[in-house]
């Protein structure tokens, strides 16, 4: 069992699960933020036999734009303790709400997957959020990968493939050279998915805008000077609720290659970005005054391959 005591985490032992045994403890050395909803199990790393022990802990505040977010560390076990780079502090999401995010057990071994779900919120804001018959969502279900990048481990993350199930229309979009080209305008279908590949421009960055007729709207996308992928929300509905709430969120610093990708869902209150096969991750909520129905591709660029899907809801 691991168990999250403020600042670190406790791992116990047992033969019967009412005996319990203290065998160790993982933590950063100084750190005083809160930890909660520990998760561990062990993965296999993609394209080899090699097989790696990830620790996912949630912290309460300084994630990386602010409040609360999922974190892991990847490292082993030695059937007591986990062994690994405390300061090697990762992220599994650089959005600001995906916290509390962990996984399912007893997934089948004929599937073999490790799969997860995040609470879709912050506590920056959490208990003010503007609604009123519901507060606060769940991600959607994503499967978990290890990627030996280079010398570094790290978990990549994409949208079960069980949405596709999900798909009632999809179209091709126009690839080629664009400026400010308008891909989608569509009031009654406003639960998409887009596939999206750009070639890499040489400067200023590039932008998908999600928009409505109030002018509320959301945009993602990779800044080329900065190198960071980002959605930006200050202009995506209500906002007063919170001083934090409306901001510019940006990811770590992630060299793209010729091209860049992005997986995007999106719904009526919520963005899910998945970008460069779920190697960075990005989910933020937003609250606009009506569906953005509108999407477009701002400035000049080239997209080498695009897609749009138009989902049914679950409701």
């Amino acid at each position: 069992m691991v168990f999250a005591a403020y600042d670190k985490v406790r791992f116990y032992t047992s033969p019967n699960l009412i005996d319990w045994t203290f065998t160790g403890t993982f933590g950063i050395e100084g750190d005083t933020r809160l930890w909660e909803c520990p998760d561990l199990f062990p993965m296999q790393v993609e394209d080899s036999e090699e097989v790696k022990w990830v620790l996912i802990t949630s912290i309460q505040k300084q994630a990386p734009n602010g409040g609360t977010a999922t974190g892991y560390f990847v490292g082993d076990w030695d059937g007591k303790t986990f062994i690994g780079d405390a300061s090697d502090l990762k992220w599994l999401d650089y959005g600001t709400d995906n916290y509390a995010m962990v996984t399912w057990s007893d997934i089948p071994e004929s599937d073999g997957r490790r799969l997860g779900l995040g609470w879709m919120s912050n506590w920056q804001y959490a208990q003010v959020v503007p609604t009123e018959k519901w507060r606060s969502a769940m991600t959607l279900p994503r499967e978990l990968k290890l990627v030996l990048d280079g010398n570094e481990y790290e978990v990549y993350s994409q949208a079960v493939s069980e949405f596709d199930e999900l798909v009632t229309s999809q179209n091709d979009i126009q690839i080629g050279q664009y400026n400010d080209a308008v891909v989608h305008e569509n009031k009654s279908e406003t639960l998409l998915k887009l596939d999206l590949r750009f070639k890499i421009p040489q400067d200023e960055k590039v932008e998908i805008r999600f928009s409505n007729d109030k002018n509320d709207h959301v945009s993602v996308g990779y800044k080329i000077d900065t190198e960071e992928f980002f959605i930006d929300r200050r202009f995506g509905g209500e906002t007063d609720f919170s001083e934090v709430f409306a901001a510019l969120h940006t990811s770590d610093h992630i060299e793209a290659g010729a091209n860049v990708e992005f997986s995007i869902f999106l719904d009526h209150s919520s963005i899910e970005v998945f970008a460069e096969g779920g190697k960075r991750v990005m989910t933020d909520i937003f609250f606009p005054e009506s569906p953005l129905h509108k999407i477009e591709l701002v400035g000049k660029g080239e997209l080498i391959e695009g897609k749009i899907s138009t989902l049914k809801g679950l409701w």
